[in-house]
């Protein structure tokens, strides 16, 4: 496998502020490079979250990639997530690997070390969005973590949670 690994992040602040004036806004995303193991650009995203979210939750999508480095490093992406609220992990994705047997978004997710109603292995792509954003609550940031098309998740995230303020009467 490539000793390179990158993965997107986007975060998404889902704003503490009154329910009539409840907002979304979309804090920041960018490209992050490791030259080591991807655990290692993903603790370190988590922790500076966590520095960003003033004591609140990290609720985060997160897709492994590709396959060899999922059936390599699952503990230790697992672990690194145990660093967030709530977790979602989405299958795999292989990028131009073909899959390995045994190696799966569900061994990443059996690593994370939270209680087991905080974290989901979710094969369904298009469920993700509507998880993340019934926990997603004011104050709290929501990361979707990981390459190819996770990044994609963010805006209907912030379609789900702005319908939600709307509904509780805020812009």
């Amino acid at each position: 496998p490539s000793t390179t690994a990158s993965y997107t992040s986007t975060i998404f602040w889902w704003l503490s502020l009154p329910a009539s004036e409840a907002s979304l806004r979309q804090s920041f995303s960018k490209r992050l490079a490791s030259s080591s193991d991807m655990s290692t650009s993903l603790r370190a995203t988590l922790t500076a979250a966590r520095h960003l979210a003033e004591g609140h939750r990290l609720v985060v999508a997160f897709q492994p990639l590709p396959w060899s480095r999922t059936a390599i490093f699952h503990r230790e992406l697992g672990e690194a997530l145990g660093l967030a609220d709530d977790v979602v992990v989405l299958e795999v994705y292989g990028s131009n690997e073909e899959p390995i047997p045994g190696a799966s978004g569900a061994l990443v997710a059996a690593a994370v070390p939270l209680p087991p109603d905080h974290v989901l292995f979710e094969q369904s792509f298009s469920a993700v969005p509507a998880w993340l954003a019934e926990r997603a609550a004011p104050g709290d940031l929501v990361l979707t973590l990981g390459d190819g098309i996770v990044s994609t998740l963010g805006p209907e995230v912030v379609d789900l949670l702005r319908a939600r303020a709307a509904r509780a009467g805020g812009p």
